[in-house]
């Protein structure tokens, strides 16, 4: 998930659950257990907005120096020159419903292949700096 730019922390199931057990709210139940899910359900329905901001704090706050340097990191690679592009793969859903996945090496072939599927070559000529 990293390379699609996706930053995920994990916050470990027992913390989850005892955090929730003090609000009333039951985490944990066996596989087959049909009921305690619903109870536990409506008891967290039923916390104040107050209550479950406070879990939500409670819960991230383990981590808010691990949040607080992936946002650092985020910003920070927004100043990044970018990078030669290797490979581009480019899936396009058509107005048939038909999806088309092509791989290309460079911009210029991307470009060049969506304006063969478009009839709207004036527009993006004024885009790209091609009146």
């Amino acid at each position: 998930m990293k390379s699609f730019g996706v930053e995920c922390i994990e916050i470990p199931f027992q913390n989850l659950s005892s955090i929730l057990k003090k609000y009333g709210v039951n985490f944990e139940w066996d596989e087959k257990d049909r009921i305690t899910p619903e109870k536990s359900l409506k008891a967290f329905r039923s916390l104040s907005e107050t209550k479950k901001k406070n879990i939500a704090k409670e819960c991230l706050t383990p981590f808010s120096g691990q949040l607080v340097d992936k946002i650092k990191t985020a910003v920070a690679a927004s100043e990044i020159l970018p990078r030669n592009v290797q490979q581009i793969e480019l899936l396009v859903k058509t107005d048939k419903d038909e999806y088309v996945l092509k791989k290309f090496l460079n911009v210029t072939e991307v470009i060049h292949y969506l304006l063969s599927l478009t009839d709207q070559k004036k527009d993006v000529g004024r885009i790209i700096g091609k009146n």
